[in-house]
């Protein structure tokens, strides 16, 4: 697998899956500290001490995320989308 591959390859979906998982996560976790703001801080660095320690949903839901709605993955793509916005625009 070449380095351009590295991210994503279609042809290996137990290996997107991850990669793809990880970063809507925490793209999700940065729209929760924009409206949150520095009250999320310490909610943030005990999920991170917790990794491990239950699933994701589980884990969140202890900070009152909750990951099973679609207004959470939503909130992380929109923020991809200003990303991608952005880019475009450059």
């Amino acid at each position: 697998m070449d380095l351009e591959a590295h991210y994503y390859s279609p042809g290996l979906s137990f290996y997107n899956f991850p990669y793809a998982f990880g970063l809507l996560f925490a793209t999700g976790l940065y729209a929760i500290y924009k409206q949150r703001g520095q009250a999320f801080v310490e909610d943030y660095k005990k999920l991170l001490a917790s990794t491990g320690e239950a699933s994701a949903a589980s884990l969140a839901k202890r900070f009152g995320i909750d990951i099973r709605t679609r207004k959470f993955w939503d909130e992380s793509l929109a923020i991809i989308g200003k990303r991608i916005d952005r880019f475009c625009e450059t």
